[in-house]
């Protein structure tokens, strides 16, 4: 029985790690052209092209939901529909003309693109509906239209994905680089699984392109890498709100990080970077002074966390054996998906006794600046990353 938590994982497999992730305009083409392809075939009762049509409709949805961290499987749940692929097609309701079911798809394809077009920079579009909803929309008009044209899908997508590589998939439209696939995200796991947040063992992160390497690290050079990945922080900034994308990782080189001034210098520069690239106003940098101040940029509030080579085993802030340094912003949206504003406190308490059980130890600060870059050791001074510190 092919379910759809099978046939996301079989999609994040091939398309994800064994043939690389196309651009999302480049599907959005495709996606098009297959919807146009798909309602001149059911309205002439035609079938030719329909099935490799539906096929690779429903993997460019996927594809997206693998990006966007989409959860399909409770998705299907929450709407009350079979997680069985041959159970959503025979339950599908095939009443609807071939004429209104094409104008249907073609409705329900520009919705999802232009969601996505709006987490690229584009006006926010009249649906409130996020990526989960509006993949499920299109979904169920496939199966509509798999059921009134005999389509199996249960044999075909496997197959689809197995050979796509023969027609859609073609080498020059895969990108090198994706936010869920970057060996970014793979060098930060043992921090991820050793974390003494239950939360953030749960979390989705999107990872930055990987860096360039010391020698070519000077200021001039981070801001170039920086700015070559501001279009992916642009776009987490936006998508976090209704998605389920939760924190944005930079890694850099372990140079920068083997003390605590370098550590604080590298912080200040990459926060100054992106908070002057904002367009919203002022440089909330510029505002550090002010109560209950927060890091902000392209529209949300960010908790940061720095960690790096100069941090030993009793520190959160301990990079284990990765000898990388790295830059975490947790949106705020994150903290909401977690934890409930009630129990945000308790939620705390629990951390920081854990942390203290598990000998790593912190110190809470009143200022949310003061909590970026940790001390060598609890109970000393807050690192002040924001004044002008020394860069041996």
């Amino acid at each position: 029985m092919l379910t759809i938590n099978d046939i996301c994982e079989h999609s994040r497999r091939k398309i994800g790690y064994e043939q690389g992730y196309i651009s999302l305009r480049i599907i959005g083409e495709w996606a098009t052209r297959e919807v146009e392809v798909i309602a001149n075939e059911i309205t002439s009762n035609k079938r030719d092209q329909t099935q490799r049509s539906l096929c690779q409709l429903f993997v460019d949805t996927l594809c997206v939901a693998h990006e966007y961290y989409v959860p399909m499987g409770r998705t299907y749940n929450s709407l009350k529909m079979p997680d069985s692929i041959r159970a959503c097609i025979d339950n599908s309701c095939v009443d609807t003309s071939p004429k209104e079911i094409g104008e249907k798809l073609d409705e329900q394809v520009r919705a999802l693109y232009g969601r996505l077009a709006y987490y690229s920079g584009w006006s926010k579009p009249n649906s409130d509906k996020n990526l989960s909803l509006l993949i499920a929309d299109i979904h169920q008009t496939i199966y509509a239209i798999a059921a009134r044209q005999e389509i199996d899908l249960v044999k075909s997508l496997p197959s689809f994905l197995n050979s796509s590589s023969d027609h859609r998939a073609l080498k020059k439209f895969r990108r090198t680089y994706s936010p869920v696939t970057t060996p970014v995200l793979d060098a930060f796991r043992k921090i991820k699984d050793n974390s003494v947040c239950a939360y953030a063992k749960n979390s989705n992160a999107w990872g930055a392109s990987l860096p360039p390497s010391s020698q070519c690290l000077t200021q001039t050079g981070l801001h170039l890498f920086l700015k070559s990945n501001l279009d992916t922080f642009l776009c987490f900034s936006r998508a976090t709100t209704d998605e389920h994308v939760d924190a944005f990782l930079i890694m850099l080189p372990p140079e920068i990080s083997s003390t605590i001034e370098k550590l604080a210098h590298t912080v200040d520069e990459v926060l100054r970077f992106y908070a002057t690239e904002d367009t919203h106003g002022t440089s909330c940098i510029d505002r550090i002074g002010e109560p209950n101040w927060r890091y902000e940029c392209f529209g949300m509030k960010y908790f940061v966390q720095s960690f790096g080579t100069c941090y030993s085993a009793d520190n959160t802030r301990y990079a284990y054996e990765t000898n990388q340094t790295f830059i975490q912003f947790v949106s705020e949206s994150a903290f909401h998906r977690a934890i409930p504003r009630e129990k945000w406190q308790k939620a705390r308490d629990a951390i920081r006794e854990k942390a203290k059980n598990t000998g790593q130890e912190y110190d809470v600060h009143g200022h949310d600046a003061d909590t970026f870059v940790h001390n060598i050791q609890a109970g000393m001074p807050p690192v002040k990353w924001y004044e002008d510190i020394s860069n041996p």
